[in-house]
């Protein structure tokens, strides 16, 4: 197998990341004062990918894409625009044929962190088993909100999105692993979901019915899904965990007379005065006077989220 390449997937309306995706693009989202995206890089470069396309929303994603200070990985970034949110399908579609047709490539939903484990072994038993596609999956208490798949050794024979009567719990972790003949059915031929969406996970359940080869396995490492305020400010606590920290001040921040708890990120450029903190986000630049929050994300101009 050649070196795929990756796409990282940004777009789309992110509406339950409001309003942090109102000031950040999906993928720039902090996390430990992080762009989302870094946690993605940091998995792909350990498996050796070296080239990497990202897709965003406009013209000005583009621009902070291409800013972005990428020095600490060893790859290529490049980035295209997917105008309307028309699934992730149509996202890969933008990335130009010359580039992904014909070739092994991974696309990642950038909210979905892998945390842990090995991919490598992932990598590796996909190009064993000669699949057409490979997917890392990971236990789910949501099976009827996630695309679930049913395997029978390494082989996925049943994978359906958001089934009603789910027929296992293992949920796909939106890293798809794709090799050319499912790069070239996506582009060629994408299944189009009830709300007229292109999707991938439902183009790889079309080739699993015709009797295509589609494998995966349990992924040996968390499964962090960052699609909503809840569940962002979950995974901040996890990752946190992870490093053994309780918090995450930056260096940057200017912080008098608070009381800060666990689970709380501050980022760089912050004015803190007077204020009480649990399960918080504060993004860089914000200022905060004389508050106390439980469970919050403040985004740069001083908006605040509450997770429901």
């Amino acid at each position: 197998m050649e070196i795929p390449i990756a796409i990282l997937l940004t777009g789309g309306k992110a509406n339950r990341l409001r309003p942090l995706s109102i000031e950040f693009s999906k993928g720039l989202i902090p996390l430990l004062n992080r762009p989302m995206l870094f946690y993605a890089l940091d998995r792909l470069c350990e498996i050796g990918i070296k080239d990497v396309v990202v897709v965003v929303r406009s013209p000005e994603e583009v621009l902070q894409v291409e800013e972005l200070d990428i020095s600490d990985f060893p790859i290529t970034l490049s980035a295209v625009i997917q105008s309307l949110p028309n699934g992730p399908a149509d996202a890969v579609a933008q990335v130009p044929n010359e580039i992904i047709r014909g070739r092994h490539t991974i696309v990642v939903a950038t909210d979905s962190i892998l945390l842990g484990g090995n991919l490598a072994v992932d990598i590796e038993k996909w190009e064993e088993s000669g699949a057409q596609a490979w997917l890392p999956l990971s236990y789910t208490d949501r099976p009827k909100d996630m695309g679930i798949a049913k395997l029978k050794g390494k082989q996925i024979v049943s994978f359906v999105e958001k089934p009603q009567k789910p027929l296992s719990n293992l949920a796909c972790t939106a890293w798809w692993m794709l090799g050319p003949d499912a790069v070239d059915r996506i582009l060629d031929d994408p299944v189009a979901n009830k709300k007229g969406e292109l999707e991938i996970s439902g183009t790889l359940s079309a080739i699993i019915e015709e009797g295509g080869y589609v494998a995966g396995r349990k992924f040996d490492g968390q499964w962090l899904d960052t699609g909503n305020l809840k569940s962002l400010l979950s995974a901040q606590s996890q990752i946190l965990d992870h490093y053994e920290q309780e918090n995450l001040i930056s260096p940057e921040a200017e912080i008098s007379r608070c009381q800060i708890g666990k689970n709380v990120v501050i980022g760089a450029n912050c004015v803190l005065n007077g204020a009480t903190l649990e399960n918080v986000l504060v993004s860089p630049g914000a200022k905060i006077n004389n508050v106390r929050y439980d469970g919050a994300v403040i985004t740069p101009s001083g908006k605040i989220g509450r997770p429901q």
